[in-house]
């Protein structure tokens, strides 16, 4: 029986593992003035959004912090009129893995808009270094319009972490302390993956020796408990008062 080269080649495809791609791991829309994300990934926790004012000679009215009429976008005004050093106000989120997550990021959007004597420049820093470097700026067009920013964050602090990291988007070079600067959907694209387990020790069978996840991994020693005079392996399944449960180790 003759087959066609290309229905094998589709079969062939068809049995391959599509990669896992990224996806949109939390969405902050600010609907109903809400600042916690409509859109979480599992293993996934964002902090509600709040408005830092830094060490900015004038500070942000926290009033502001809420939806524009029919917009629903994060606004504010009092963004400095000269170029900032990261000290000034900012937009702040936190994101953070919990469950045996990590996660790795892919990039984070947002659109934003001006009025036409708000902030001519925008900034994102993150915590990873005390929110000392500018990870992307970009200049806002005299445009009024809605634009949409993309910053690019697969790389160092950003990938396979396992604590919380807080991004501060912030804006300076106002025309006037009235501009007002508004920003909506902020979204972070990436991954959470679940952190495989190490070992296991299960106490199975009355044994004490941990059950390697990995193949090419061996798990040295048995489990034991320190009873202040030196390690001594616990019985199992008898009448003393030892307990023993099932314990997981991971690694990141």
């Amino acid at each position: 029986m003759w087959l066609c080269p290309y229905a094998i080649l589709a079969f062939l495809l068809f049995l391959v593992p599509s990669p896992t791609r990224p996806q949109a791991i939390g969405t902050y829309t600010f609907e109903d003035d809400a600042f916690v994300p409509s859109l979480a990934a599992p293993g996934v926790h964002f902090a509600e959004v709040t408005l830092e004012q830094g060490d900015a000679a004038v500070s942000v009215d926290p009033s502001f912090l809420k939806g524009f009429a029919s917009e629903q976008a994060l606004g504010s005004p009092m963004w400095p009129l000269t170029i900032d050093d990261g000290s000034g106000p900012a937009f702040e989120f936190t994101v953070a893995p919990f469950g045996n997550r990590k996660i790795s990021l892919l990039d984070l959007s947002f659109q934003q808009r001006r009025s036409p004597t708000g902030p001519r420049r925008w900034q994102l820093r993150g915590s990873h270094d005390d929110f000392g470097v500018v990870l992307d700026e970009g200049l806002l067009p005299d445009s009024n319009a809605w634009h949409t920013e993309r910053v690019a964050l697969n790389f160092g602090a950003f990938v396979n972490f396992t604590e919380p990291l807080t991004f501060r988007l912030g804006a300076d070079a106002a025309e006037r302390t009235t501009g007002v600067w508004r920003v909506d959907n902020l979204q972070l694209t990436g991954d959470a993956e679940t952190i495989p387990a190490l070992a296991v020790y299960d106490f199975e069978g009355d044994a004490f020796e941990g059950r390697s996840s990995f193949p090419t991994r061996t798990i040295v020693g048995l489990f034991s408990y320190e009873d202040g005079t030196g390690d001594v392996t616990p019985y199992a399944n008898t009448t003393t008062t030892t307990t023993t449960t099932t314990t997981t180790m991971t690694t990141s």
